[in-house]
């Protein structure tokens, strides 16, 4: 074995596993993009309720509803009326995977518990959900109301919306999108040094004792950092 692929296999024994693969990304729906800070956008304006805070809904803590099963305690409340305007939830998002999580809820009474989704991703209709309430009580948590693992990886807009062809209870949660992680973690005290020829066009372009910067092969378009604590 060369002393060059000696090395590379050294450095890539010290990574931590799915360096520079992708992982999770979170948008609540009320404190937003775990990230970035950005909110989900409701509209119409006024028609939507924290339902957190809402005591006088029909879906709320006092019937049963676990604040602790959903995600940071929080989610958004909205019915939507047969030739209502439509309801709608528009938040932006970069990956390649999205998955959208509600709550669902089934017999409540005096509640219309139903719930009839349209899903669009940047302006073209890709899915739709449909729950019919069953006879129990129950609230189910997480409910993976659309996924998609098979988007260009890129900025995509989502919008979810009840359009008011028939009654409809929307209890949204939170979304996850699936993005690519640019970091590294290497164990202290090692010194690589590697100069591989193309087409892998791995190369050094930094070099500190305590920062090593890699651009980590150009054919997948993914960059990474390798920080040594």
């Amino acid at each position: 074995m060369s002393w060059i692929s000696l090395s590379l296999l050294l450095a890539l024994a010290f990574v931590r596993p799915g360096a520079c693969g992708m992982v999770n990304r979170t948008i609540d729906d009320q404190n937003g993009d775990q990230v970035t800070g950005k909110v989900p956008i409701y509209t119409p304006a006024g028609g939507w309720t924290q339902g957190s805070h809402c005591n006088g809904c029909g879906i709320n803590i006092s019937i049963g509803v676990d604040p602790g099963e959903l995600f940071d305690g929080t989610w958004h409340d909205t019915t939507v009326h047969p030739n209502g305007p439509p309801h709608a939830i528009t938040m932006n998002f970069t990956g390649s995977a999205v998955y959208v999580f509600n709550m669902i809820a089934n017999h409540v009474a005096h509640v219309s518990t139903a719930t009839h989704l349209i899903f669009s991703i940047d302006g073209q209709r890709v899915g739709t959900y449909d729950h019919i309430p069953d006879n129990t009580s129950a609230f189910y948590y997480h409910v993976p109301v659309y996924t998609n693992s098979s988007l260009p990886y890129g900025e995509h807009d989502l919008q979810i919306v009840a359009d008011g062809s028939q009654l409809s209870l929307v209890l949204f949660d939170y979304v996850v999108c699936v993005v690519k992680d640019r970091s590294y973690v290497v164990q202290p005290h090692l010194h690589i040094f590697f100069n591989l020829p193309a087409p892998y066009n791995w190369h050094l372009d930094t070099f500190k004792f305590f920062n090593i910067i890699v651009p980590f092969n150009k054919h997948l378009g993914t960059f990474c950092t390798i920080p040594i604590p």
